[in-house]
């Protein structure tokens, strides 16, 4: 049997709210990426209105973030995620 480690990050507009306390959907969506060992990169919004600030556009990886910066800008209406991973391979 071959076994091979590998790193694994997962961007994307998934439309579940990170920063919402209440709700199965945030927590399964968490307690999923969780379950391998994949971590979100920010905890801040990334999606900003008059009336609410939402945390929808997600990274998750299994590498660790070094830094992570949130580009507020008027391009769109969702914010640009800027993230520094540290690379588990040695050179």
């Amino acid at each position: 049997m071959y076994s091979q480690t590998c790193e694994i990050i997962i961007m994307g507009d998934f439309n579940t709210n990170l920063l919402e306390n209440n709700g199965s959907v945030p927590a399964d969506f968490l307690s999923a990426m969780l379950t391998h060992y994949l971590l979100p990169t920010t905890m801040i919004p990334t999606r900003v209105s008059d009336n609410s600030a939402t945390l929808i556009d997600n990274t998750v990886s299994s590498l660790v973030a070094h830094e992570t910066t949130v580009l507020i800008n008027d391009i769109s209406d969702h914010f640009t995620i800027i993230c520094e991973l540290l690379s588990s391979l040695v050179a």
